[in-house]
């Protein structure tokens, strides 16, 4: 499945806010750990602000 989430580095290179924008998952529970996963992580100050991702998560069974 794929997972679509959403953050904003803030400009001290924490992460500010993080939201599942879609997923094909159909499994709230993993969506929602991944984007508080992401909300934990932290980025080098960003140059003149503020940043907004939006990356792609894409996730398979380790069968295939």
């Amino acid at each position: 499945g794929r997972v679509m989430v959403q953050f904003t580095i803030a400009a001290t290179g924490s992460v500010a806010s993080s939201v599942v924008q879609s997923s094909t998952l159909g499994n709230a529970a993993v969506e929602q750990c991944i984007a508080r996963a992401v909300k934990a992580w932290v980025f080098p100050k960003p140059m003149g602000g503020i940043v907004v991702v939006t990356y792609p998560f894409t996730l398979q069974n380790a069968s295939e």
